[in-house]
């Protein structure tokens, strides 16, 4: 059995969106044609309804609390999650597609990861939660100086190699860079294993793979999926990326 990603943005579900990843999962997201809910409301939300804080040793830890319509689901924070390796591949999508009027994009600083496993009737995956301060916004309805989190499809840490996540798997707290997430409407789920999980219960948004939707600039450089971002591949810094980037959403 393979896992499936959901890469749809806020339409209906496009069979040319799913990419296959590691065994074991299922995932199946819906997302309706709700409007997307304006960023600085969502953030509003999420300070004060989504989170709520547990104690792990000295530290304090944001842990999602979930809502009554996510069934069959807990949630457990995961300091170290074990090493595994999957092989998988990723549907084609145009640019046009990329850039859509949904993605939000925005430039920012990492200032938060954290792993959690997300335990499905028993069937766990672990997936991270990016915290993002945003420093500038190239589309959508975000707030400069906002922090939002956004739902990674892996996890953040050295022992995991998940292909097609390749990109998003080398961030880290402090590093800058250009995010495109969509956002979650309100019936945007997760179903697996017997169990349904209402997106917005992890984070206001998320990304739909793990390469062709973050620009970051690394101690090694610029990394990015070159293969789809092939007008961008001379680019040096962030600078560069942005002018790539509005020639895509003039």
């Amino acid at each position: 059995m393979k896992e499936l990603y959901l890469l749809a943005a806020l339409n209906e579900i496009n069979d040319a969106f799913i990419a296959e990843a590691a065994p074991k999962e299922k995932q199946h997201f819906r997302i309706s044609h709700l409007a997307t809910m304006a960023a600085c409301l969502a953030l509003v939300l999420v300070a004060v309804g989504l989170v709520r804080l547990v104690p792990l040793s000295n530290t304090s830890i944001l842990l999602p609390t979930l809502s009554e319509r996510s069934q069959g689901i807990s949630v457990r924070y995961n300091a170290n999650p074990k090493a595994a390796m999957t092989e998988g591949c990723l549907a084609w999508l145009s640019l046009e597609e990329i850039f859509a009027p949904e993605t939000m994009i925005f430039r920012g600083t990492v200032r938060d990861i954290q792993n959690y496993d997300l335990s499905f009737n028993g069937d766990v995956v672990t997936r991270a939660i990016a915290t993002v301060s945003v420093s500038e916004v190239l589309q959508g309805d975000l707030c400069v100086g906002a922090e939002i989190q956004i739902l990674l499809p892996c996890p953040i840490t050295g022992d995991i190699r998940i292909s097609a996540t390749e990109v998003t798997a080398q961030m880290r707290v402090d590093m800058e860079g250009i995010f495109m997430p969509k956002a979650y409407d309100a019936d945007a789920y997760w179903e697996q294993n017997g169990a349904i999980l209402y997106l917005q219960d992890l984070a206001p948004y998320g990304l739909w793979d793990g390469m062709r939707w973050v620009f970051l600039d690394t101690n090694r450089g610029l990394v990015f999926d070159k293969s789809v971002h092939e007008g961008a591949v001379n680019s040096e810094n962030l600078d560069e990326i942005e002018d790539y980037i509005r020639e895509q959403i003039k």
